[in-house]
């Protein structure tokens, strides 16, 4: 979608597979996303995304296997099977870009997301961008192989921010990383218990 979002959007039950069927020798031409949702006004509200499975070989030119931009109010992404066999994924199985100036929710549940490798081209595991966070609640997820589990990068202050119960199974240097690019939440407010997890274990608190 482009001009008009809707509410109540439902993206569930599907299996998307080998993305790297997209790819284009002469340049990053394509999209090779599994779900690529965009809006240029907004915002999508309740959007629910689960019991996808999107795996096998994405080659080269993805950003994300759910990959979502502009303007959302509430996201639930829960029960997704997410993952590349070979290829990198650019981002992150689940990337987010919300750029909603009255705040967008998001719940990530029960989400099993697989990377290309635990050095630093292995990618990261879900990455959050925007300026507005009224609520994430990352729980019960399982990160496996990646350099990174989590990135979330904001410029201003998250109202609710719960991560809990998340396994970070065979993750590189770092299982996970949030880091504000700005703004009154910086250094050493940011590292809170339930995110202070590294390799091979979990946060459960």
């Amino acid at each position: 979608a482009d001009a008009a979002p809707s509410t109540g959007t439902i993206v569930a039950g599907n299996i998307f597979l080998n993305g790297n069927y997209w790819d284009y020798t002469s340049g990053d031409v394509f999209h090779n996303d599994g779900l690529h949702m965009w809006t240029a006004t907004g915002p999508f509200v309740d959007v629910s995304i689960y019991r996808n499975q999107m795996l096998t070989d994405w080659g080269n030119h993805t950003t994300g296997l759910l990959f979502l931009e502009g303007a959302y109010q509430t996201l639930y992404i829960y029960d997704n099977l997410l993952g590349t066999t070979t290829g990198k994924i650019a981002e992150a199985p689940i990337d987010i870009q919300a750029a909603y100036s009255g705040g967008t929710t998001a719940y990530i549940y029960n989400n099993t997301l697989v990377g290309a490798g635990t050095d630093n081209t292995g990618g990261m595991g879900l990455y959050m961008q925007g300026a507005q966070w009224t609520k994430v609640a990352v729980k019960n997820n399982i990160f496996y192989n990646f350099y990174a589990a989590v990135t979330l990068l904001t410029t201003q202050s998250i109202a609710a921010l719960d991560f809990d119960y998340n396994n970070y199974f065979s993750v590189g240097n770092v299982s996970t990383r949030i880091n504000p690019t700005s703004g009154d939440q910086s250094g050493s407010s940011w590292d809170i218990s339930t995110c202070q997890s590294y390799i091979g274990s979990s946060d459960e608190t």
